[in-house]
């Protein structure tokens, strides 16, 4: 199982997390960089939407991308409120 965590390419320097063999990167578009890990699904029904994302990270890549989503959201929060957007 696989999953994504987009990220704005301003934030990130893929040369940077290229170093972690436990992510791969993907440029979605200009703006968009995709970081995806390998893991576990967990739930209680194959089919449910709802259940929990496992994999096993360094501490330091753990860090680095729980940095660069809360910088993410802040910016798309920023940014969304700025234009009215965001309610």
């Amino acid at each position: 199982m696989r999953a994504s965590i987009p990220l704005p390419t301003t934030l990130i320097k893929p040369q940077r997390l290229e170093q972690f063999q436990e992510v791969e990167l993907s440029l979605c578009d200009h703006d968009w960089l995709e970081v995806t890990l390998q893991g576990l699904w967990i739930t209680e029904d194959p089919n449910q939407e709802e259940g929990v994302f496992v994999t096993e990270l360094t501490p330091h890549l753990e860090q680095r991308l729980f940095r660069l989503w809360t910088l993410s959201q802040t910016r798309f929060y920023a940014v969304a409120i700025a234009h009215g957007s965001y309610r």
